[in-house]
């Protein structure tokens, strides 16, 4: 095993990957039109209405203009209002 795949940020990095990717093929099993992306503000909207795309980027470790970018596709797919 080479050193860097031993250091934690690699790890945790690959790790990370790994999830996402598999919460993905979940997601697209069960013929759900979102990206786990797109799921993880999804369940933060519902969790609490009303909050800011500032709150949002905070509670789900997402910049702003990546939240401003999936609220669009949201938008664009009928699924959130602002």
């Amino acid at each position: 095993m080479s050193i860097k795949a031993q250091t934690p940020g690699y790890v945790i990095e690959r790790t990370a990957k790994r999830l996402k990717w598999s919460f993905q093929q979940t997601l697209n099993a069960l013929g759900a039109d979102i990206t786990a992306d797109q799921w993880v503000l999804l369940d933060r909207i519902c969790a609490e209405e009303g909050n800011s795309q500032q709150y949002l980027a905070s509670e789900t470790a997402k910049d702003k203009p990546t939240v401003t970018r999936i609220l669009d596709r949201l938008q664009d797919k009928g699924l959130v209002e602002r």
